[in-house]
């Protein structure tokens, strides 16, 4: 069993505790949200709403995916993980990697604009700012995840033919080998 593995499941289950306090309820609670949102029309209520969202998904998905770590962990590895994403568990990642990305960045967002302060800046100019690092972000890591996935994916096609072939890392030559005095 991972240690670190385990020790991320019960980080998010602590987490979605905390933040489950502040999901609506009830039936009654979910439309009074809905119609705040849509009269307000604010990005930040947008982006709280996609928060809980994607932590909905978070919920569900992210146990699925740190079980294998948890019951396997001796599968962590590339040639394992483009078997998995290969062979059935690439739609998994997809939408693991927006949901965690989003929920991630738009998390980091809302802390920024709660607790940090810029005297120089108007708080309307830093929430711009703020908002246009975080999809800059939001998009640098979507894009990279993607390739990555990608990259799995091809690679996992590749070992097709070779089931269950195991990846050894080689030992790093040091920059002296082979170095002539």
């Amino acid at each position: 069993m991972s240690a670190a593995a385990a020790g991320i499941l019960v980080l998010i289950m602590l987490h979605a505790a905390l933040a489950l306090r502040k999901f609506p309820h009830n039936t009654r609670q979910y439309q009074l949200f809905l119609g705040h949102k849509a009269r307000m029309r604010h990005p930040d209520t947008t982006l709280w709403w996609w928060q809980v969202v994607t932590g909905f998904l978070l919920f569900f998905l992210a146990p699925m995916h740190l079980f294998g770590m948890l019951s396997q962990p001796d599968q962590i590895g590339p040639y394992a993980s483009a078997a998995r994403v290969y062979s059935t568990h690439w739609a998994l990642y997809l939408i693991l990697l927006f949901a965690v990305e989003l929920h991630g960045a738009i998390g980091l967002y809302r802390l920024a604009v709660k607790w940090l302060s810029f005297p120089a800046w108007p708080v309307p100019v830093l929430r711009r700012r703020l908002s246009l690092l975080k999809w800059g972000l939001s998009l640098f890591f979507i894009i990279l995840g993607l390739c990555t996935l990608l990259a799995y994916y091809r690679l996992g096609s590749t070992l097709q033919e070779q089931p269950g072939i195991r990846y050894h890392p080689q030992p790093v030559s040091t920059a002296t080998e082979g170095v002539l005095p």
